[in-house]
């Protein structure tokens, strides 16, 4: 956080607030962070959301936070917990058949003086049925990564240890919090093994993702099935170069991973049930500012079965579809980090974004803040706050290979002390906030066409006076690519030397963003 901010105050500062989206709802406080980390859609059409947040009363706290609102968007409930330390947050939430939240992640618990895996379940209205954390006593961090729903009485959970011994474990849990089973995996030998996601089959069986460090900064993706009671079936790592399998989906017959790997590149792996691999679809920003992996990244089947995954930076991310056969089937991107994406029965689409990315809010830097945009379909030019996009994509074929996991630690569960912290975000309907103070509300001058590949017209409204303005343009980073001054009331600019991506066009206190494509 604090290279970050570094980062922030030695750029050029620029505001660029998005026009009013009524698709779109924004969650944000004046006293605090909210950083979303995770976000599902509900049993009702709504969503639920989790992540930490940084409170600013005084003194800084860390805390973990709940937020749920149902189909309107309008009636919400939200639970921001404290705790004594600087590590809370919570990573990942699931919805019970009963309607029900389970939110898991990572705090120091003063019960027991040590930092442990968080727990905690909440009703439909938010009220607390329990609250635990899970560690093996010896105080390393550890954290909970992903949840899965088994059936109405169970659900199994994804956790990881960071310390000299690095691991991951898997439990089955009752929804009392009671471990049924637990099982602790590490990589025979000296690799570190980081499990991220799993998944349950209608035998009983679950499958399971994730990496294994096999140098300081190379990682292969992991891929294992286990059965009922936790025992290894099979487990296999993947043979393409700085992979890591962050999540997975399945359908009768295989199972789609999310692959994520270096600056610029993504991709989906599929795999049969016995982990050899089908095929790997990489797709990948050409802007070498582009998108890069961060945390989790998720994969989802939208209504029709086809694959839906995304990856983002701090400043926009973009979404992508393939159908279960590994062809491109469209994207699109938008301002901020994705955090998330989800599907109703009836079709509608939940996108979910977090800011401020790269810039500030009003006049805060500290003001972080998430949102959630819902489209009928997955059609972004519904919205404002999204645009369509182009990647580039290929399909490769790197085989699997065996894997010898081995069983480690022993947890427990004990009682959690997390403290309610009273605290009401404000709700408004603007995108995502992003560099710049510039307001499209109130723009002097158009940009033809947009998105653009090549030649663009720049055409000044009736009401523009010049007072010795210029054209600017700059890329999402701040940095001006170049300044021109006004020669008529239509001017044409060259952008063919630009790769593609997001821009901004600023003409005296006005500006517009440009898409090129």
């Amino acid at each position: 956080m604090k290279l970050l901010l570094l980062i922030l105050l030695s750029w050029p500062i620029l505001f660029f607030a998005q026009a009013s989206d009524s698709r779109t709802k924004k969650y944000w406080g004046n006293s605090s962070h909210l950083n979303a980390k995770e976000m599902i859609v509900t049993l009702d059409k709504g969503f639920a959301v989790a992540g930490s947040a940084d409170i600013f009363f005084g003194p800084t706290y860390i805390g973990g936070f709940v937020f749920y609102s149902d189909s309107s968007g309008n009636n919400h409930w939200e639970k921001i917990y404290g705790s004594f330390g600087d590590v809370f947050s919570f990573e990942s939430i699931i919805q019970l058949p009963d309607s029900s939240f389970i939110a898991g992640g990572k705090m120091f618990n003063p019960i027991t003086n040590r930092n442990g895996a968080a727990l905690l379940k909440l009703d439909i209205q938010g009220n607390e049925q329990w609250k635990k954390s899970i560690d093996d006593s010896s105080g390393a961090e550890m954290s909970i990564i992903d949840l899965t729903v088994l059936t109405d009485s169970t659900f199994m959970l994804v956790g990881t240890k960071t310390s000299i011994e690095d691991g991951s474990f898997i439990m089955l849990m009752d929804t009392a919090g009671n471990i049924l089973w637990q099982k602790s995996y590490e990589v025979f030998g000296s690799n570190d093994l980081s499990i991220q996601a799993t998944h349950s089959l209608p035998n009983g069986n679950s499958f399971f993702s994730g990496g294994i460090q096999i140098s300081e900064k190379d990682y292969l993706g992991v891929l294992g099935c286990i059965d009922s009671v936790g025992n290894i079936i099979w487990s296999v790592q993947g043979s393409q170069p700085n992979s890591f399998y962050t999540d997975l989906v399945v359908d009768s017959s295989t199972i789609y991973c999310r692959n994520i790997k270096n600056a610029s590149t993504n991709g989906i792996s599929a795999f049969d049930y016995a982990g050899n691999l089908l095929w790997n679809y990489n797709f990948y920003d050409q802007d070498q500012n582009g998108p890069q992996p961060a945390g989790k990244r998720k994969i989802a089947f939208d209504l029709d079965s086809n694959l839906v995954a995304y990856f983002g930076n701090f400043s926009y991310s973009i979404f992508q579809t393939i159908s279960r056969q590994g062809i491109n089937m469209n994207q699109f991107a938008g301002f901020g980090m994705a955090q998330g994406i989800g599907f109703t029965p009836d079709n509608q689409c939940l996108v979910m974004l977090s800011g401020p990315a790269f810039g500030i809010k009003s006049n805060s830097i500290y003001n972080n803040h998430f949102a959630i945009t819902r489209l009928d379909g997955n059609a972004p030019k519904q919205s404002s706050c999204l645009w369509e996009y182009n990647t580039n994509d290929n399909l490769s074929y790197e085989p699997t290979t065996p894997i010898e996991l081995v069983e480690s630690t022993v947890y427990s569960v004990f009682p959690a002390m997390m403290e309610n912290v009273p605290l009401t975000p404000t709700i408004d309907q603007f995108c995502v906030d992003y560099l710049s103070g510039l307001s499209e509300e109130h723009i002097e001058f158009s940009l033809s066409p947009n998105p653009a590949s090549d030649l663009i017209t720049v055409i000044l409204g009736s009401s523009f006076h010049s007072n010795n303005d210029c054209i600017e343009m700059f890329d999402f980073t701040g940095k001006r690519l170049f300044q021109l001054p006004i020669s008529s009331s239509e001017m044409k600019l060259d952008l063919t030397s630009y790769s593609k991506g997001v821009y901004f066009i600023k003409i005296g206190q006005a500006g517009k963003k440009i898409m090129l494509k």
